[in-house]
């Protein structure tokens, strides 16, 4: 029998996204499926991705890059891109190709749709137009965007029901061609410091950028570091706000308190530091980061967004709050800060929920189901 020949397309290789693709790539069934991989400039993958991709090589799957093909739109790069995809497609002519974030999902789909490919899937990992500050214009654009380019998806992958439910609301697509697998990890192991510490450690893993609003970060920081002297935040990423967020830090006197520490290739072994979780995001697709949390039982406070609300059910396995209201999240770790019992009971409550729903074994099965019977 033989094997069918998958693509995976995406420009972005940083974060949840590149997560979410080494998980596909180490644990897809190579006895079954060829499979290719299509990515984008040099700029948008991360140490860890390059890394890991000698592994992938050695195990037989083919990298193709595409340097013209970037995260922004620029009309003749973007041009030059699906000439590239279209030619590279032609040359490997896949069984099915399956795009990840919106860039990669609009090349893909169109270069697939030019050269008649029809068994095409697109995961966006959060659409763009989530991003509740963005203008009514702007957000109507990239709608209309997505709306045309679902008519050459045969599934839109979704990685949260909220996601699924925003496509819907704003008519992207029909329920029929959407399906909703969560990501999914190995559970880790931690144990917590929140009692042995001098210090409590209050902490994020995140892209210094407008997504994960940084600066609300910062400012929660700030509030609490002048109410109680026996706690640090850290915040570990790097991104385009970074050396603004860092100015701001120092202009404050902040910089013993509010530590930005940059990228780390083992950003996840810093959760055994972490004594609460903070995310800030304005808008989520489904955070690996806050799965990752709750596997290890570390307490988390979110953001009241799409992707975020989703993972943690406030005052059961963590707590979220409104993004124009700083007390409400200050007041939410005070309280796990303070009421052991409680952050003994939201640890347990978050293991629990890791279980029955983010596994990796779950998601690599439904993926599979997906591919074969779809």
């Amino acid at each position: 029998m033989s094997k069918r020949k998958i693509v995976y397309i995406c420009e972005s290789l940083g974060g949840g996204v590149r997560k979410h693709l080494i998980d596909l790539l180490y644990n897809i069934n190579l006895n079954k499926y060829d499979v290719h991989f299509i990515y984008g400039t040099d700029d948008r993958v991360d140490e860890v991705f390059l890394k890991e991709k000698i592994n992938f090589q050695k195990s037989g799957i083919v990298f193709y890059q595409i340097k013209d093909l970037q995260r922004g739109i620029e009309i003749k790069k973007d041009f030059k891109s699906i000439i590239s995809l279209v030619l590279l497609l032609k040359k490997i002519k896949p069984d099915l190709i399956h795009c990840h974030s919106s860039k990669a999902g609009a090349i893909g789909r169109l270069s697939a749709f030019l050269i008649g490919i029809n068994n095409v899937y697109y995961t966006p990992h959060g659409y763009f137009f989530l991003n509740e500050n963005m203008n009514k214009t702007k957000r109507y654009i990239f709608v209309w965007i997505e709306k045309i380019l679902a008519c050459l998806s045969k599934r839109n992958i979704h990685v949260s029901y909220g996601e699924e439910k925003k496509a819907l609301d704003y008519h992207v697509l029909k329920k029929e061609k959407s399906t909703v697998i969560y990501n999914g990890i190995n559970q880790i192991s931690l144990s917590s410091n929140l009692e042995d510490m001098d210090k409590i450690i209050i902490g994020t893993i995140a892209r210094v950028d407008h997504q994960k609003n940084p600066m609300k970060f910062v400012d929660i920081a700030e509030q609490m570091c002048l109410q109680n002297d026996n706690i640090e935040f850290w915040y570990i990423g790097d991104g385009e706000y970074y050396e603004s967020v860092d100015k701001y830090i120092k202009s404050k006197f902040l910089e013993e308190k509010i530590k930005l520490l940059g990228f780390k290739s083992n950003a996840t072994e810093y959760l055994s530091s972490f004594d609460i979780f903070l995310s800030t995001s304005y808008y989520e697709g489904m955070p690996y980061t806050l799965i990752e949390s709750m596997s290890a039982g570390v307490p988390v406070v979110a953001s009241n967004v799409t992707g975020n609300n989703e993972i943690v059910i406030n005052g059961f396995n963590g707590f979220t709050f409104e993004l124009d209201n700083i007390n409400e999240a200050i007041e939410k770790m005070e309280r796990i800060i303070k009421d052991n019992n409680l952050r003994k009971e939201i640890s347990s409550n978050s293991i629990k929920t890791f279980q029955e729903k983010y596994s990796l074994d779950k998601m690599l099965s439904n993926y599979e189901d997906v591919y074969e019977n779809n």
